[in-house]
């Protein structure tokens, strides 16, 4: 799986995980008080990802 994770400050991260909470994991560990809270997108993969934009 690949995750898209977006905080309300405009920062994205990106990251290919077997599971949803292993990103949620990953945004909190990122996340600092200026970022706001965030979004976590899932795709199948990284080229399912590009071809969304």
């Amino acid at each position: 799986m690949f995750f898209v994770i977006t905080y309300e400050d405009g920062t994205a991260k990106y990251l290919e995980a077997g599971k949803y909470v292993d990103a949620v994991e990953f945004a909190e560990a990122f996340k600092d008080d200026s970022m706001g809270s965030y979004t976590v997108e899932e795709y199948a993969s990284e080229d399912d990802y590009l071809n969304s934009l």
